[in-house]
């Protein structure tokens, strides 16, 4: 994972954030936020060129 200071996401400096994880670096936010993910999320998270999943976590780089 990218640290804090290299990351250029802005929801590491903010105190209430909506999503779980980060999508640049995949650092974990947000325990309490639910939301489920599957394939199809996945497919639309990486055309909008996110390397890791909002919901998840997951390395999408890798994720075929």
């Amino acid at each position: 994972m990218v640290s804090k200071k290299t990351c250029p996401n802005f929801n590491h400096s903010r105190s209430n954030i909506s999503i779980r994880y980060c999508p640049q670096c995949g650092e974990k936010f947000n325990s309490l936020v639910q939301s489920f993910c599957n394939d199809e999320k996945h497919r639309a998270r990486r055309k909008e060129r996110h390397v890791y999943c909002m919901d998840c976590g997951k390395n999408l780089k890798n994720d075929n």
